[in-house]
């Protein structure tokens, strides 16, 4: 598979692939849980480039608000920009990620998260929320909810953002 992604039409085809396995009609609304849990990691660890054909077009922020309202504004990933009070919510269609910025209030925090809670709960297939915090000693915190209205989530700890896309965002927000 990784040699298979190193060419980039190769890439863009694999991409484009999984993007309709994972959100197109292809499988409509069932699909296997293994081949979730293989398209969120390869989601995860992809390059920007190749986790954005997967994401979009549905990534949401409060970085383009002009008001602090908690309000999320759809964007195309080009144009986003990501700064400390960022929270950039992308809904992959089975999955929606929330990155909350370091400096992120906890009122603009909680209000993207039911946001985000929103977006997933509206997708017609089963979806599940992720959301990464930062912490102060270089640590992060993976949040998993079964469900956007769970209450029940699982919590663990990321001793550094892992490669690819969640490195990306970082790197923007400590630019």
């Amino acid at each position: 598979m990784q040699r298979l992604l190193l060419g980039s039409e190769k890439a863009t085809g694999v991409a484009r692939l999984l993007f309709e396995l994972h959100r197109g009609l292809l499988l409509g609304q069932h699909v296997h849980v293994d081949i979730s849990l293989v398209l969120r990691s390869f989601f995860l660890c992809s390059d920007v480039s190749l986790a954005s054909l997967l994401m979009l077009p549905r990534l949401f922020t409060n970085a383009m608000a002009d008001d602090a309202t908690g309000l999320m504004a759809e964007v195309q990933l080009e144009k986003m920009y990501v700064t400390d009070e960022a929270v950039p919510v992308l809904d992959t269609g089975f999955n929606v990620f929330v990155y909350v910025g370091p400096r992120a209030s906890k009122k603009s925090e909680d209000a993207l998260s039911q946001s985000a809670g929103a977006v997933a709960a509206k997708n017609m297939s089963p979806c599940r929320l992720w959301k990464l915090t930062p912490r102060r000693d270089a640590e992060y915190i993976l949040e998993t909810y079964l469900s956007p209205s769970s209450e029940s989530k699982s919590r663990r700890r990321l001793d550094a953002p892992k490669p690819g896309f969640i490195a990306y965002w970082t790197s923007l927000a400590r630019a």
